[in-house]
């Protein structure tokens, strides 16, 4: 289970009152927290290993740094964020929706939806919760992190994740 894609299934349900706020709150802390035991299980694999080291831990911590930066930048770090969160989320939630709704017929082409919406968001460096948790904590296991920062920047980016998905696609 997917969080960001969780947000707008459950706005969806909770609007068509499928689904009560608290359940779908319930579901997504827990879907939150499971995305985040297997981050936690692919950062354990990776500090055990050489796979964040060299050039790689290099360009891992300066990912982290820039991410970072949005939160030491004050106000309009912030907001800037939370923009990049929102278009996250909206991007894979539009493909998620063609998906769902039926709209592209074969698996490639469905497949190819969202192959393109992850390469539009990677490519324009916008900001996925659950992506920085997990970079986050590898990079904190390896060499250490300003953890109340990167707290931050996750809070932030879970609100526009939630906005873009949940709220301009799931309401």
């Amino acid at each position: 289970e997917l969080l960001t894609s969780n947000m707008m299934v459950t706005a969806i349900g909770m609007y068509h009152r499928h689904v009560p706020a608290w359940r779908a709150l319930r579901m997504l802390g827990l879907c939150y927290l499971g995305n985040f035991l297997g981050g936690l299980a692919l950062a354990l694999l990776v500090r055990f290993s050489s796979l964040a080291a060299g050039p790689v831990l290099s360009a891992m911590q300066h990912s982290v740094d820039v991410k970072l930066e949005y939160i030491t930048a004050g106000a309009f770090g912030w907001s800037d964020l939370l923009v990049r969160a929102i278009f996250c989320n909206l991007m894979i939630n539009v493909a998620m929706l063609l998906v769902y709704n039926g709209f592209l017929s074969g698996d490639v082409t469905k497949a190819a939806a969202m192959i393109m919406a992850v390469f539009i968001f990677v490519f324009l460096g916008l900001e996925h919760s659950v992506a920085n948790t997990i970079l986050f904590t590898i990079v904190g296991l390896v060499s250490g992190i300003d953890i109340a920062a990167a707290a931050a920047n996750v809070t932030i980016a879970l609100i526009g994740n939630f906005i873009g998905g949940g709220v301009l696609i799931g309401l």
